[in-house]
């Protein structure tokens, strides 16, 4: 499935020569994805994933720098995205054009931990115990979005016991 939603944001990925648009009348005539945000606060019959905000070419997010979150409109404050929501749509949009299999949140969770702390390996942290602790912040969050609110508080509170623990 080509489209996703993370709190407000309903997410779209259009592939190379696929249709898109408000009536599909446009066509995305290169061989690089595009990527649509819409707000899905604003779901209407005639916008069934919420009112548009921007798009963009799935490479331009990709070269960002993954601690940010991306501002849609310059005039609209409330439509950016948060740094955590980016980083879990950015490695959504990798599955999704690159065909793997969408995964489970937890194999989601465990696929972000490694790569956090593949980062390590590269010099992104001056240690192994920053590079966990970013994992687990990170790992905290999507527990938070993935998990039913009744089990949510005690996984949360093992993965703050293993950031306390140092490992």
């Amino acid at each position: 499935m080509n489209t996703t939603t993370i709190n407000q944001w309903t997410v779209h990925i259009i592939k190379g020569g696929e249709s898109y648009g408000a009536t599909n009348s446009l066509k995305n005539d290169s061989d690089e994805p595009l990527i649509e945000f819409f707000d899905s606060s604003k779901v209407s019959p005639v916008r069934p994933f919420g009112q548009f905000v921007n798009r963009y070419f799935l490479s331009t997010l990709l070269e960002r720098e993954n601690e940010c979150g991306l501002l849609l409109d310059g005039a609209n404050p409330q439509w950016t995205v948060n740094a955590q929501d980016m980083l879990l749509l950015m490695q959504w949009a990798k599955n999704v054009t690159t065909n793997k299999p969408i995964l489970h949140p937890v194999n989601a969770i465990v696929d972000m931990l490694q790569d956090e702390l593949s980062k390590n390996a590269n010099g992104a942290f001056s240690e192994p115990k920053e590079a966990f602790i970013k994992a687990m912040e990170h790992a905290k969050y999507c527990l938070s979005l993935a998990v039913k609110a009744d089990n949510q508080s005690e996984l949360v509170a093992q993965l703050d016991v293993l950031v306390e623990n140092e490992w």
